[in-house]
């Protein structure tokens, strides 16, 4: 049999079966004609079984059939004409067997072969190359959000009573307590008002804070102005204040030192030291829901203000318990307790001990 020259061209496409049938086209040679050593041009060894066209799905392939020009395809076990079933062989005849490419050039099945291996191994060492670097390409750096340099803190309070550096000024009676504070870049603007029976009292204060040590310390100073709507609650007044704070978790100790610059030309200092406890988690709270328990003590230290007879002494000590829930970003409630432990100083006034109780709310922007 002469050599049988086939043109072939690759092409992706479903899977199907080799269709092996007659239409009027030469006879086609049996599978076992082709295979045989005798009637072909081949080195290579024919495996058993592997011209069997109709056990293997169809690869689809393919060019036009040199002996009746039908549509030609193949699979892994060889190739075949749909019209005429002229069978050609991939694994019995692969040496010999010509394709022609995508860019319509001629090259041996073998090449073709070859050239596959070649690519897909570039490939796969291009994939892995660049999947390597991917691990190492670093994430982006996110870009920092800027602190906010202004806060707004509005909210009221009841007290049960009105004890001012240890003196209840209403007579057991309580009193409401609104207040607005503004602060933008270390500056700060309160207003705070006192609403009783009777009585009505508004001051107005502002300050401004530098901080040291990374914030972990600050000083604050400032001015405080006492205001009453009727002479007979208290007389109009100025006072200068300075605050030293030490930013310390595990007592936030703070001084503070007012004097009076107008009215009484006297003062009154307090050393401070407070610990809020987290009971979010122990308590198994859900953001944005937060509990904070926060103990204070303060001592005070009387500065010829309560005691006009003496230059300095002990005034009072002042124990508190705030507990504080935050029931979103901006609002939250607090309720808590403080007892007034009377000193030397109140004693000259018959001041004596005090407990307070109170309840309010805070929105912060």
């Amino acid at each position: 049999m002469s050599k049988i020259n086939l043109s072939i061209i690759l092409f992706h496409g479903r899977s199907h079966q080799t269709r092996m049938i007659r239409d009027g086209c030469r006879r086609t040679p049996s599978p076992d004609e082709l295979c045989n050593k005798s009637s072909r041009k081949s080195t290579k060894i024919h495996r058993p079984g592997c011209c069997d066209l109709t056990m293997l799905p169809m690869i689809p392939l393919a060019k036009n059939c040199r002996q009746c020009a039908g549509y030609f395809t193949t699979h892994s076990a060889g190739i075949g004409c749909r019209s005429c079933g002229l069978a050609w062989h991939a694994l019995c005849e692969w040496v010999g067997l010509q394709v022609k490419t995508i860019n319509n050039k001629w090259m041996s099945a073998e090449n073709v072969k070859t050239n596959r291996m070649v690519i897909f191994g570039v490939c796969a060492v291009v994939g892995a190359i660049t999947w390597a670097r991917a691990d190492e390409t670093p994430a982006p750096t996110a870009v920092p959000v800027p602190a906010k340099s202004w806060s707004v803190d509005a909210g009221a309070d009841y007290f049960s009573e009105y004890i001012f550096r240890g003196v209840d000024l209403l007579h057991n009676n309580p009193v409401a307590e609104p207040h607005v504070f503004l602060k933008w870049n270390g500056f700060g603007i309160y207003y705070t008002g006192y609403y009783a029976e009777r009585y009505e009292e508004q001051d107005f204060s502002g300050d401004y804070t530098v901080n040291f040590f990374k914030d972990q310390l600050s000083l604050t100073g400032g001015a405080y102005g006492y205001t009453y709507v009727d002479g007979n609650d208290g007389k109009n007044t100025v006072e200068l204040y300075g605050v030293l704070a030490w930013n310390w978790a595990l007592l936030n100790p703070k001084l503070c030192i007012n004097w009076d610059v107008n009215a009484y030309h006297a003062g009154y200092g307090q050393f401070c030291i407070s610990h809020a406890f987290d009971l979010t988690k122990p308590l198994g709270l859900k953001d944005p829901l937060a509990l904070t328990i926060t103990p204070s003590a303060a001592l005070g230290i009387d500065f010829g203000y309560n005691d006009t007879t003496k230059t300095a002494g002990w005034d009072d000590v002042l124990l508190g318990l705030v507990a504080n829930l935050q029931i979103n970003k901006y609002l939250a409630v607090h309720t808590g307790v403080q007892v007034s432990l009377a000193m030397n100083s109140l004693h000259t006034l018959n001041q004596g001990n005090e407990v307070i109780a109170n309840v309010g709310f805070n929105v912060v922007f």
